[in-house]
């Protein structure tokens, strides 16, 4: 098990077990599919992730989330292949109220560990990147499933060193 996992599990471990033991909150997963914009040295790169989120409301407009996201498919350019590997995250969400419509808009923001792969010509070893992260997001209820919401979200994961690595998802949320 590697530093970067060792470090997640525990954040999330802690996060999760001081939250949960003074409330009876229910908890929601989110799965989504997320296309990357990658941009390094002018170049753009797109890949695509597949993500899960795990959420726990601490009241109704404030949560604390964990993302998880993992390649789908790779991107290439000039012969060179990059690949989003791995993407974890562990954020604080604040909402506003849901509305008789049912749209509910949210911002996260928090913590991001990212691994890059890359093959092929003028390839560089895995490389993980870690800095503040944020996003904005919206959420409609499905009209024929009471704990189901359609949703959309953009988060910036990475902005430094010449790299900017950001994401659209589109998932479905389920409340437990």
């Amino acid at each position: 098990m590697s530093y970067k996992w060792l470090k997640c599990c525990t954040a999330g471990y802690l996060l999760f077990a001081t939250c949960a033991a003074p409330l009876h909150a229910a908890y929601y997963s989110d799965v989504a599919v997320e296309y990357l914009n990658v941009k390094a040295d002018g170049k753009k790169l797109h890949p695509w992730n597949g993500r899960i989120k795990l959420g726990m409301p601490l009241s109704r407009e404030l949560a604390v989330e964990a993302h998880y996201a993992s390649a789908i498919q790779d991107d290439e350019i000039n012969g060179l292949k990059l690949e989003v590997s791995e993407n974890m995250a562990a954020y604080a969400r604040y909402q506003s109220p849901d509305s008789f419509s049912g749209m509910v808009m949210y911002l996260i923001a928090g913590y991001a560990w990212t691994t890059i792969e890359t093959s092929g010509a003028y390839a560089i070893p895995e490389q993980d990147f870690e800095s503040f992260s944020w996003g904005i997001g919206l959420e409609e209820r499905a009209q024929t499933a009471r704990n189901m919401s359609y949703s959309f979200q953009y988060t910036r994961y990475y902005d430094n060193d010449g790299l900017t690595l950001e994401g659209l998802s589109l998932g479905l949320r389920y409340d437990f």
